[in-house]
């Protein structure tokens, strides 16, 4: 069975929701891991398809392609990568995050160095569920992921930098994009997950009733995010902002080179 690579990460709900359902006849094998993990094992050879990062993809061009219908992006707000802080922008010496870092992480830097001129020093410790407790030991804390939109809502005290990235630069912010790798033949495979992503959307109240019951927020809160904040439907001017991106990524030494999108 082929072997598709998702996220746990919630922004992705609507093109992953379905392929969970075991009610849902589909024709893939999923497996669930972070982006980067995805990355790795796609180029291993143990998954098929996977859902991985614009960086990671950025750092394997040559042995991957994208499925260039398909992407997680967004066009403002992000509430995926929050800095919460407690004293002025330019006193901010030190961010803890939680570690490992990730694309997420990057964007944090390159957005603080680009447009606040900062250098802090970045710090991977293990964030609590409280950003008021992380805060009393350190004077910023980057929350990304999942656990950003937990926290959101504790403090105003916050820049939201794919915000920042996005009203500064005038350009999207891809969080994800669906590879394979160079030799894949089964393309009969990804007009399923075209179908998929259609029908995830029209159950986006679904989603976020389902993923509030386990999590701290009201639903409406989640549904507002994937309704209002993320598309999922690409087109060429999206694929510039990621080549436009790429260039920035490359000026601030995070990527050897600038890639070639090359698609399947």
């Amino acid at each position: 069975m082929n072997r598709l690579g998702i996220t746990t990460d919630f922004i992705f709900r609507p093109v992953t929701f379905l392929l969970e359902d075991p009610h849902y006849k589909h024709p893939f094998r999923v497996v669930r891991g972070d982006l980067e993990k995805n990355c790795r094992e796609l180029l291993q050879g143990t998954l098929d398809v996977a859902w991985i990062s614009p960086l990671e993809y950025a750092r394997y061009a040559s042995e991957l392609r994208l499925v260039k219908e398909l992407a997680v992006f967004s066009e403002s707000e992000g509430k995926v990568c929050l800095l919460f802080f407690r004293s002025a922008m330019r006193e901010l010496t030190t961010i803890a995050f939680q570690g490992p870092g990730n694309h997420y992480h990057v964007l944090a830097r390159l957005v603080l160095n680009e447009m606040y001129e900062l250098e802090p020093v970045w710090r991977a410790v293990p964030l609590p569920g409280l950003v008021e407790q992380a805060l009393t030991d350190y004077p910023a804390c980057c929350y990304t992921g999942n656990q950003a939109l937990e926290v959101d809502l504790q403090s105003d005290a916050k820049l939201d930098l794919i915000e920042n990235w996005s009203e500064k630069m005038g350009l999207s912010f891809l969080h994800g994009v669906l590879a394979v790798r160079k030799d894949f033949q089964a393309t009969d495979l990804l007009e399923v997950l075209l179908q998929t992503r259609e029908l995830g959307l029209r159950n986006v109240v679904k989603i976020a009733r389902a993923y509030a019951q386990h999590h701290l927020n009201d639903w409406d809160y989640y549904a507002d995010v994937l309704e209002k904040l993320y598309r999922y439907d690409p087109d060429e001017t999206i694929w510039q902002h990621l080549r436009e991106y790429y260039h920035y990524l490359f000026y601030y030494r995070q990527l050897e080179y600038i890639p070639e999108l090359q698609f399947i």
